[in-house]
């Protein structure tokens, strides 16, 4: 069978993370949840813990120096914790621009027209829209392999260069992108440093007095026995019972608490 190759996109230099504050247009793909984990609608993926359920969403760049580049994004739509609610309020932010931008709506309308247009059936109704976004990048951290990109807001219709992101072109900063920090190798603890031998004798230098061997003279002296407290009973006497067991405090039991 034949394999047509014609068909594929000619290859492109890798240029790594969009630089931050450039604006591009995107396509959004709202990524399917897994069986198992679909949330209250069709679109939304549950959490494991089935504790939230979120937006799993893939923008695809569209247009210009960096076409086909893709953000990944998740936005949490409803949850049971305070947490999970307030990533939901920032997500729906997110959310209606993306919807105002497809209806040609300024985030100021309050008309009833642009009340109505802001409403939707069903999550999917976002599927495939394309709008303009300003990107920004991710701090990295030590280990990661690249810099991720993230969206920093959606271009809306009053922004001065929302038509001509949203005609195909593109705004590429020079603003630099973060390094990713570099892993520092930890020292060897100490018991794994090598040991030094010890240092040989020089010629013509006699051993030192603590390699002779002692004397009987010069061998410690014993220290003397500790005197027997006077409190002790003599040999032939039996001790009461309980004067030699140990005092507890009141209250004390034999438990450690935790």
């Amino acid at each position: 069978m034949a394999i047509n190759l014609n068909e594929a996109e000619e290859q492109k230099e890798f240029l790594g993370a969009i630089p931050p504050g450039s604006m591009v247009k995107v396509r959004l793909n709202i990524r399917q949840p897994e069986a198992g984990f679909v949330g209250s609608d069709p679109a939304l993926t549950l959490a494991k813990d089935g504790n939230s359920e979120r937006l799993n969403c893939e923008f695809e760049v569209v247009d210009g120096t960096f076409k086909g580049r893709k953000i990944w994004e998740n936005y949490t739509v409803g949850g049971v914790y305070e947490g999970h609610r307030k990533a939901a309020q920032i997500s729906m932010r997110v959310m209606r621009a993306i919807r105002e931008v497809s209806r040609g709506i300024s985030p100021k309308d309050t008309s009833p027209a642009a009340t109505q247009g802001r409403m939707l059936n069903a999550w999917i109704e976002l599927q495939g829209l394309e709008f303009g976004i300003v990107v920004d990048c991710e701090k990295p951290k030590s280990g990661d392999r690249y810099v991720n990109n993230i969206i920093k807001r959606i271009i809306t219709v009053d922004d001065e260069q929302y038509q001509h992101v949203m005609a195909g072109g593109e705004i590429i900063t020079d603003a630099p992108i973060p390094e990713i920090p570099q892993t520092t190798q930890s020292a060897a603890p100490g018991w794994a440093a090598p040991k030094a031998e010890p240092a040989a004798p020089a010629q013509g230098t006699l051993p030192t007095a603590s390699a002779a061997p002692k004397q009987a003279w010069q061998a410690p002296k014993t220290a003397p026995a500790a005197a027997a407290p006077s409190n002790l009973p003599p040999p032939n006497e039996t001790i009461p019972a309980g004067w030699a067991a140990p005092q507890q405090s009141a209250g004390a039991t034999a438990d450690v608490p935790f």
